[in-house]
């Protein structure tokens, strides 16, 4: 089940076996406010709100809120990257501009 038998398992590992994160998604729902609560029973994971699947990266539904909220907190050299990759209209484009700029805000 784990790939490391050899470390001692976290709760963070539990968590990541069941719902296998994309670092990606999940640092844009962070950005978008997102909170992590994890519960375990009986080996079985949930989340404690809900077992939300992030479409950030296939969605835009679920990535224009994101390109909005970088707009607002618009730091000019790194939403310019987000920008020009709408023009594109191609949602990898844009999803891989708006984790490089999330990356950047952290920063």
């Amino acid at each position: 089940m784990f790939k490391d038998k050899g470390k001692d398992v976290t709760q963070e590992d539990i968590y990541n076996e069941c719902y296998p994160p994309t670092n990606s998604n999940k640092l844009i729902a962070e950005f978008m406010g997102a909170e992590w609560h994890k519960d375990f029973f009986k080996d079985v994971c949930i989340i404690s709100t809900s077992n939300i699947s992030y479409k950030f990266d296939t969605s835009w539904d679920w990535l224009m809120p994101v390109v909005q909220k970088c707009r607002l907190e618009n730091r000019l050299e790194y939403f310019d990257f987000v920008y020009y990759a709408l023009e594109e209209c191609d949602i990898n484009i844009t999803y891989k501009a708006v984790v490089e700029f999330i990356k950047n805000q952290n920063n």
